[in-house]
């Protein structure tokens, strides 16, 4: 963004910006604290969360299963199993917070695994034994870390917007705003709309592909704008069959 110092990363809403190690540092600088969220995450890799470098501080991916990972003032890391090895009951503890804050129901495992990875940063928790679990940064001698599986994500979640959502229809779309909403296009273009579903299926109307079957259709998730591509916009091409209901309608 134009408007962003060299560096920094665009908030996604309006024209804030802010600096890379002011993410997850415990003061609110966007205007929906896009940068205080997501600040422990899952992911199978710490690269994988920050290479290519972010521009916009909301997750470049989404993983169910993976390495506990924290974000604070702009350094990314794993969570070490200092505390948690013999005492299964923490180790859940932490697992569950994790995953419901994710936005998943139930946890389907938790494990204490090596840690490969080069160059990686470390928090343990501070008191295994306290009401509130808080971490502090660490070597990780052992060089192992907690492994986490989350399951049954909660759909209709605006993940992205403080709890409490939209209040009304009285605005124009932003980002975050409708995160199962799909553009759908016929080569370049726009055709219809549908809603996802699940990770691989998106519902839309029978009359959308009426006669299209063999055209080539692509799918926009993230968008609000037709006219103008977000750096969270995703698209999938549309795999169709011969002889299928498409080819009847």
């Amino acid at each position: 963004c134009t408007f962003c110092a060299y560096g920094a990363i665009y908030c996604g809403r309006g024209r804030v910006c802010y600096a890379r190690n002011a993410r997850c540092d415990g003061k609110i600088d966007c205007p929906d604290g896009a940068d205080e969220k997501d600040c422990l995450s899952i992911s199978p890799q710490v690269t994988h969360l920050t290479f290519p470098p972010p521009i916009v501080p909301h997750r470049p991916r989404f993983y169910s299963e993976g390495y506990a990972v924290f974000s604070e003032k702009g350094t990314t890391g794993k969570l070490c199993s200092v505390g948690m090895e013999s005492n299964e009951y923490v180790r859940n503890t932490v697992a569950e917070s994790l995953c419901k804050a994710l936005g998943f129901e139930r946890v389907d495992f938790s494990e204490i695994r090596n840690d490969t990875e080069p160059n990686t940063s470390y928090v343990r928790v501070l008191d295994p034994r306290a009401s509130e679990i808080s971490f502090v940064r660490t070597t990780c001698q052992s060089k192992q870390s907690l492994y986490v599986s989350c399951g049954q994500l909660e759909c209709g979640v605006q993940s992205a917007l403080p709890n409490g959502g939209n209040v009304g229809l009285s605005k124009m779309a932003a980002p975050g705003d409708w995160p199962w909403l799909v553009a759908l296009f016929r080569a370049d273009t726009h055709v219809c709309d549908g809603t996802l579903v699940s990770s691989d299926w998106v519902l839309t109307t029978e009359s959308c592909f009426q006669g299209q079957a063999k055209a080539t259709w692509y799918a926009i998730f993230g968008a609000v704008r037709l006219t103008s591509n977000a750096p969270w916009t995703q698209r999938r091409r549309i795999v169709t069959y011969t002889k299928t209901l498409l080819d009847c309608v």
